[in-house]
């Protein structure tokens, strides 16, 4: 009996310990997507660079986009639907937080085209203002007119965002959406990510609606309660500002117990076992 205690008492001691190395989801990396487009009228942008606020940038790619309408509203969406990242892909182990990708032979973004970016990032990654343009490979890396379309959201937490507006005028929020179990991985940045999952219901600060115009450097925050056996999370955020597309989306897995966790809870089992067969015996 005395040797059964012993047994029991270690192996709760053993889980909650493991327990402790269990990733909140809040350590997590997250998927950050922005628009710009090439504001010049002759030059072909061939190249691309940005900086961001930490050096902590794992993942990163570029995608050929296009200006469509949605309810009226031009938006920026990926040029092709089932588009893999065209333009650039790159990773850093140990992570960065600079990028300069020459595009494969042949491909560009023409005057008045549009590219998509994607990152993979920790929480409150944003773009450092200035650094971000197309340039041309075939003219000195000489810098290419680029315009910013849409800035990175701020992740406080699971998930919870702030969007602020860093354009000059006013933005008329046309859509917000939060997705959960979305069909695709979100943080494989190479894909055009489709947040697919079950639409839920989010709590938004006051003045931050959909149809609410955003001042220029207004912050709204967006939040909404996690599920149980959640497998991923999205945010979307559609705007109109001054007539340019917008389009911001967030995106993270759910981390799973890690292995140790699981090892120790197979071991308890094992050893239970064992304690029966034993007493069998």
């Amino acid at each position: 009996m005395l040797r059964w205690v012993r047994l029991t008492l270690a192996s709760m001691f053993l889980t909650g310990t493991l327990g402790f190395f269990q990733a909140s989801y809040a350590d997590g990396i997250y998927r950050f997507t922005s628009c710009f487009q090439n504001s010049s009228l002759i030059t072909n942008g061939t190249g691309f660079t940005a900086t961001v606020s930490n050096k902590n940038m794992t993942e990163w790619s570029g995608a050929s986009a296009t200006q469509m309408n949605v309810n009226g509203k031009p938006v920026c969406m990926y040029a092709n639907p089932k588009q893999m990242a065209n333009l650039f892909g790159n990773s850093a182990a140990g992570g960065t937080d600079k990028l300069t990708e020459n595009f494969p032979a042949g491909m560009k973004v023409a005057p008045q085209d549009f590219m998509m970016l994607s990152i993979l990032a920790p929480k409150n990654t944003t773009l450092v203002k200035g650094t971000a343009t197309l340039f041309d490979v075939n003219n000195n890396n000489a810098p290419v007119q680029t315009k910013l379309l849409s800035n990175l959201p701020t992740v406080k937490a699971d998930p919870i965002i702030d969007f602020t507006n860093t354009f000059s005028s006013s933005e008329t929020l046309d859509f917000i959406g939060a997705f959960i179990n979305n069909s695709q991985d979100p943080l494989n940045t190479f894909i055009n990510f489709v947040a697919d999952g079950t639409l839920v219901p989010l709590t938004s600060s006051p003045g931050c609606g959909v149809g609410a115009p955003i001042a220029p450097m207004q912050t709204c925050e967006y939040s909404f309660d996690l599920p149980a056996n959640t497998r991923n999370w999205a945010f979307e955020l559609f705007a109109d500002s001054g007539g340019s597309p917008i389009f911001d989306l967030v995106a993270t897995t759910i981390p799973e117990p890690p292995s140790v966790v699981l090892l120790g809870l197979g071991l308890l089992g094992l050893l239970i076992d064992r304690r029966k067969i034993a007493r069998k015996a």
